[in-house]
């Protein structure tokens, strides 16, 4: 009978060092699909930024410094993958 064990893998995540503070943010192969599937608008694409690095901080970046947060995680969510599909598509 064919069998599978299937080992739970760490989660992954971008380190962000930001002034003297660093702060991971899971990336997207950590997350369910459920949660995955959540970040296809810009409002909840934000929602999960404020989470991980707090909603303070993240209201208080640049929306530069917020893209460059954003491409670093999409990046790191596709080599991590190896999936070419971009945030928000399927």
């Amino acid at each position: 009978m064919p069998e599978l064990n299937l080992k739970r893998r760490k989660v992954e995540v971008l380190k962000v060092n930001i002034e003297d503070k660093s702060y991971s943010i899971p990336l997207g192969t950590s997350l369910k699909r459920k949660e995955l599937a959540k970040l296809k608008t810009e409002e909840a694409v934000n929602e999960f930024f404020a989470e991980h690095l707090g909603a303070d901080l993240w209201e208080d970046l640049t929306i530069g410094e917020q893209k460059e947060i954003i491409t670093a995680w999409s990046k790191a969510t596709t080599d991590a993958s190896g999936d070419e599909t971009p945030l928000g598509e399927s």
